[in-house]
C-alpha cells in the first residue's frame, strides 16, 4: 500500500502567470501521490495514473520497477504512461522495468538519465513523445515494439543499434519546425538498422539521412515500401539486402551511398524512383527476373544516374519516359537480358562507350530506336530470340556492328542475314550445342574460361565461353 505522501512541489510564488499554469496543470492531474517511492498524477476521472514529474532532480535513485497497478486511498489504480518530465534529469536513475500497461511514455520522460544503460520499451507502448530519451547517452540499443505508432522529434540522441519490429501498420516520425536534425533519430551515430515497417515521415527530413556511420541495414519483410531520402548520403554503407516484399523504392532513397558496390532489385519492386542511387558506386547491378515490368520513374533521372555500372542483368521488362537524350545507363561494359525480358527501350544504352558484350534473352521481341547507339566498344552481341526482334533501322546507330560478330540460334542464321539492321553484322554465327566444343570426359574440368576475345574472366557467361581445361586443352562451351 501507498504511504499516502503527496510528491513535493516547487516553491509557490506570487505571480500570476505561474498561479495560471498550475491550476491549468491541476485540471488535467487531479491529484498527485508517491506509492513505493514513485510519484504518480491521477488521470481526471478514471481509474488511471501516469508516472509523474517528482520536481526534484535527485528524487530517483538506483533501480526502479513501475508496477501495473497501485493503490491510493482504497482505489486501485492502474499506471499507464510516464508523463512529461517524469524521470528526466535524473542521472541517479540506473534501470527502470516498466508494467505492460503503459501506452506513452511522455515528452522528455527519461532525457538526461546518463545513469541508464539499457532500456525495455514495453509491447503496450504505442506513443513515443518528443526527446523521450534525448541526452540519455550511454543507452546504445533500441527495441521499437511493432504497437509504437508514432516518435516524437529528436527521441534518441545516441543510440548505435536501433530494431523496428516487424509490424503492419506504418510508424510516424514527427518532426518539429522542419528541422532536418529534430527527426526522432537524426543526431544518433547509428551504425546498424533493422528496418521492420514502414515509415510515415516528411521526405525532406528523412530520419537516417546523412549518417556516415550507418554501415548495416536489414529490410524485413514487413517492408513495402523503401520511403524517399531514406538513407540518402549514408556514405558507409556497403551492402544492403532489400526484402522480396518490397514494391516501391522511392526517389533518392540511396543517393550518394558511395560505399554501395553492387545491389540486387528483387522481382517484387515495381517501381524506382528519381535517382534512387545515383552517385552510388555499382558497378554490378541485377534487377532479377519476373514477369511484372519496373517501372522507372524517369530515364532523364535515372535511378542509377552517375553510377559507373560494369556489369548489367535486366531481367524484365522496364518503362519510362524515353525522350531524345534521356539515357537510363551511361556506363556498363557487358549488359545481359534475361529471358523475361520482351522489349529493350529506345536509347536504353545509348552513348554507353565501354559496352562490349550484349546478350539478348529468347523472348525479345522489339528492340527500340538508338537503344545500344554510339557503343563505340562493342564488340559481340548474343542473340537467343529464334524470331527476330523486330529492331529500330537506327537500334545500332553509330555504333561499329559491321566490325562485330552475331551469335544467333543455328535454325535463325538466314533470317538474321536478311534483316536489316542485323544483315549489317560483320558476321552471323550459329550458337546451337553441336555447334561448339563439349568436354569429352569425366577427368577433363575447366581450369580457366576467357571471353571470345581471350581475355581472362573470373566466371562464364551466358552465350560461348573459351576454356582452358586441366589438361591444357582449349575448347568452347555454351552456357545456357
Amino acid at each position: 500500500m501507498g504511504n499516502g505522501k503527496h510528491c513535493p512541489t516547487r516553491k509557490m510564488n506570487k505571480y500570476l502567470l505561474l498561479s495560471l499554469i498550475l491550476f491549468f496543470a491541476l485540471a488535467i492531474d487531479a491529484q498527485t501521490f508517491v506509492y513505493n517511492g514513485v510519484c504518480y498524477s491521477i488521470k481526471l476521472f478514471t481509474h488511471n495514473v501516469g508516472v509523474a514529474d517528482p520536481y526534484q532532480l535527485d528524487f530517483y535513485k538506483g533501480h526502479i520497477s513501475i508496477p501495473e497497478t497501485v493503490d491510493y486511498e482504497g482505489v486501485t489504480y492502474t499506471v499507464t504512461s510516464i508523463d512529461n518530465n517524469a524521470f528526466g534529469g535524473q542521472e541517479g536513475l540506473l534501470s527502470v522495468t516498466l508494467p505492460n500497461t503503459i501506452t506513452t511514455i511522455g515528452d522528455r520522460s527519461f532525457s538526461g538519465c546518463n545513469g541508464l544503460t539499457e532500456f525495455i520499451i514495453p509491447q503496450s507502448v504505442t506513443i513515443i513523445g518528443e526527446e523521450a530519451f534525448c541526452g540519455s547517452n550511454n543507452i546504445k540499443e533500441i527495441f521499437i515494439p511493432k504497437n509504437v505508432t508514432s516518435i516524437g522529434c529528436r527521441a534518441f540522441s545516441n543510440l548505435e543499434q536501433l530494431v523496428l519490429e516487424d509490424g503492419a501498420k506504418p510508424l510516424k516520425l514527427i518532426t518539429f519546425n522542419k528541422i532536418n536534425d529534430n527527426t526522432p533519430f537524426h543526431i544518433c551515430p547509428l551504425n546498424s538498422i533493422y528496418l521492420g515497417r514502414n515509415l510515415d515521415y516528411q521526405a525532406q527530413y528523412a530520419p537516417f539521412r546523412d549518417n556516415t556511420k550507418l554501415s548495416n541495414i536489414v529490410i524485413g519483410d514487413s517492408i513495402s515500401e523503401i520511403g524517399p531520402y531514406l538513407f540518402n548520403g549514408c556514405t558507409g554503407l556497403e551492402a544492403i539486402d532489400i526484402s522480396s516484399n518490397v514494391k516501391t523504392i522511392n526517389k533518392y532513397a540511396f543517393k550518394g551511398c558511395t560505399g554501395l558496390t553492387r545491389i540486387t532489385i528483387p522481382n517484387s519492386v515495381d517501381y524506382l524512383g528519381l535517382n534512387v542511387f545515383c552517385e552510388c558506386n555499382i558497378k554490378d547491378l541485377v534487377i532479377e527476373d519476373g514477369e511484372n515490368a519496373i517501372t522507372f520513374e524517369s530515364f532523364l533521372h535515372s535511378p542509377f544516374s552517375f553510377c559507373p555500372s560494369e556489369k548489367i542483368y535486366v531481367g524484365r521488362d522496364l518503362i519510362g519516359k524515353s525522350f531524345n537524350s534521356e539515357v537510363p545507363f551511361t556506363t556498363s561494359a557487358e549488359v545481359v537480358f534475361g529471358n523475361y525480358v520482351t522489349t529493350i527501350n529506345d536509347n536504353l544504352f545509348k552513348n554507353c562507350v565501354g559496352l562490349s558484350k550484349i546478350e539478348i534473352g529468347t523472348n525479345v521481341s522489339n528492340i527500340g530506336n538508338e537503344s545500344f547507339g554510339g557503343c563505340n566498344s562493342l564488340n559481340v552481341v548474343y542473340c537467343s530470340a529464334s524470331n527476330v526482334p523486330i529492331t529500330s533501322i537506327n537500334a545500332f546507330n553509330n555504333t561499329p556492328i559491321s566490325q562485330v560478330c552475331l551469335y544467333v540460334p543455328d535454325s535463325s542464321i538466314e533470317q538474321y542475314k536478311s534483316i536489316k539492321p542485323w544483315s549489317d553484322f560483320k558476321s552471323i554465327k550459329g550458337t546451337a550445342e553441336d555447334s561448339v566444343d563439349l568436354i569429352p570426359s569425366d577427368d577433363e574440368f575447366v581450369e580457366t574460361y576467357f571471353n571470345l576475345s581471350g581475355t581472362l574472366k573470373n566466371y562464364p557467361s551466358q552465350g560461348v565461353n573459351i576454356i582452358r581445361t586441366n589438361k591444357g586443352n582449349y575448347k568452347k562451351i555454351l552456357i545456357k
